[in-house]
């Protein structure tokens, strides 16, 4: 229930997706940095220095992993974080496999 006809944030009663549990109101915002993209460019070109057979298969796959991982095995919420449907998700998931295996956490 909203107090002062002014919806806050913890009227909304949401659950954090994030695998950290840090609740909304102790994270501080998240402003893309610079940095960001300079750090995926830099993946990137490490990426291009090895000659890596079929890679953008190999990126598409690991955001694909990442991504469910990351919603915790939910296609729905993968697909919003994607920005794609959720019958996008799946049929790639199964074709790279991630279906038919145990949701593993990752080990960063």
């Amino acid at each position: 229930m909203c107090r002062q006809q002014r919806v806050a944030p913890g009227d909304l009663h949401l659950v954090d997706m994030r695998s950290s549990g840090i609740r909304q109101e102790q994270a501080p915002l998240a402003v893309p940095g610079p940095q960001a993209p300079a750090d995926l460019g830099r993946a990137l070109q490490a990426l291009f220095e090895q000659n890596i057979p079929d890679l953008y298969e190999h990126i598409e796959e690991t955001i694909f992993r990442e991504a469910y991982r990351y919603c915790h095995g939910n296609q729905l919420q993968t697909g919003r974080l994607l920005n794609i449907s959720r019958n996008i998700v799946r049929a790639r998931l199964e074709k790279i496999g991630e279906l038919n295996k145990p949701l593993a956490t990752s080990a960063s």
